[in-house]
Order: C-alpha cells, then sequence, then structure tokens
C-alpha cells in the first residue's frame, strides 16, 4: 500500500511474520512532545524507559538530550516495533 503524506510517498509493506527490532522504525514529530505523550499514555499507550539516561527521562518517558531539543520518547507499537515521538514540526 502508498499512502500520500502531504506530497511525500508513504509505502506500506504487509508481512507475514514479523520480527521486532530493538531500533527505532518509525519517528514521529510534533511540537509539544510531552502533552502529546501524555494523550497519548491516557488512552494506554505504553513509554519505553531506559536506565542508560536516567534523570534525562521525566517521568512520561520523555528525554532531553544534552543540546536541549524538544525531547524523545519512545514507544511499541501492537507488533512489538519501537516508535518514537519527537520534538520538531
Amino acid at each position: 500500500m502508498i499512502l500520500d503524506v502531504d506530497g511525500c510517498p508513504l509505502r506500506i509493506v504487509h508481512l507475514p511474520q514479523v520480527t521486532p527490532s530493538e531500533h527505532t522504525l518509525f519517528g514521529f514529530t510534533h511540537t509539544d512532545v510531552r502533552g502529546k505523550v501524555r494523550a497519548l499514555a491516557a488512552r494506554g499507550v505504553a513509554f519505553v524507559r531506559y536506565e542508560m539516561f536516567g534523570a534525562a527521562q521525566d517521568a512520561d518517558g520523555v528525554w532531553t538530550p544534552p543540546v536541549g531539543s524538544g525531547g524523545v520518547a519512545w514507544f511499541r507499537d501492537p507488533d512489538g516495533n519501537l516508535l518514537s515521538i519527537s520534538g520538531g514540526g
């Protein structure tokens, strides 16, 4: 399936078997990362916490990198693939 995402083609392929990756496979950007994370969490989305980030990953699961961008949070889709939402937009 190919979708038009604001002029950019997005190809989606159905696979008979999925092996989840430990690396981010797809990322979304949003101008209000924490607001979007909280809204998704309220709908049951669980965000991944990484010990290596320590205090730089807040209670909502948003990691703020040293450069201080809008932050990044990771979650898994129903097949276990790692997805992210990050500041930007």
